[in-house]
């Protein structure tokens, strides 16, 4: 069974995926947080990893709601849309946010989650 396609899943399977495939993002060296409510998650290109909570040193933070963020990794929301109309906040280098959705373009949900699943299964 695939695991539940949530923002926790999808952060949680981005650091999988970034360890399984060393492709994914070469060379893409930043920290971002993403502020959804009350849960902070932290995706680490540098260390090639991701975690629930704070790394205390991001290069850009990402404040937006856990359906917002899901409407925008899915690309049925554009992350420029939910900026204009505030349903998406940044604070750090917006040049860095900018390369985040050009490094993450080609991250289907499936294949994240798939990251996530075989996780599950080792």
């Amino acid at each position: 069974m695939a695991p539940a396609a949530t923002a926790k899943n999808f952060i949680i399977g981005m650091g999988l995926l970034l360890q399984q495939d060393k492709t994914v993002a070469k060379g893409f060296d930043a920290v971002f947080e993403f502020q959804m409510g009350d849960e902070v998650f932290t995706v680490d290109f540098t260390g090639r990893k991701s975690y629930v909570g704070s790394s205390g040193k991001a290069d850009c933070t990402f404040i937006i709601s856990q359906k917002d963020f899901m409407l925008m990794i899915t690309k049925e929301s554009d992350a420029m849309e939910l900026f204009m109309s505030q349903k998406l906040k940044l604070e750090g280098d917006m040049g860095l946010a900018m390369q985040f959705g050009e490094e993450t373009e080609n991250l289907t949900t499936e294949l994240v989650l798939g990251a996530l699943s075989k996780q599950a299964k080792l």
